[in-house]
């Protein structure tokens, strides 16, 4: 954790009850955009049901940290193709995908780098 987070976790285990801090998820609502909160979103879940179109993926709102990370859950019922703010960067060797798979759903993980001030995609998996 960075060093103005340790304290704020240290709390929070020692106030669960599980001794484990819970997954903060926050359901994004259906709409041809995607904004999230990086102040209290772990997982942004997103069910998309608009017609065959443009899912655009807005800049997140709040200050996020060196190295934070942050899933985002997307399920079309339709094929969307990704217009992506210019903060989330893919590789090489893991681009920024281009559409959504009509009917399926996919994980895409993101980590914080504040060196470039992007989002960088370290994971994608879709399919499900």
């Amino acid at each position: 954790f960075p060093s103005h987070d340790i304290a704020t976790n240290i709390i929070s285990v020692n106030t669960v009850a599980s001794g484990v801090i819970p997954v903060r998820t926050v359901v994004i609502p259906d709409d041809t955009s995607i904004t999230f909160n990086t102040d209290t979103t772990d997982i942004a879940q997103h069910t998309n049901t608009q017609a065959t179109g443009i899912l655009t993926v807005n800049a997140p709102t709040g200050t996020p940290y060196n190295f934070q990370r942050v899933i985002l859950y997307i399920s079309s019922v339709n094929t969307q193709t990704y217009n992506w703010n210019s903060i989330f960067a893919g590789s090489t060797d893991l681009p920024l995908p281009s559409a959504t798979i009509a009917g399926k759903a996919e994980y895409l993980s993101f980590v914080y780098n504040n060196l470039t001030s992007k989002w960088n995609l370290i994971a994608k998996l879709s399919g499900f």
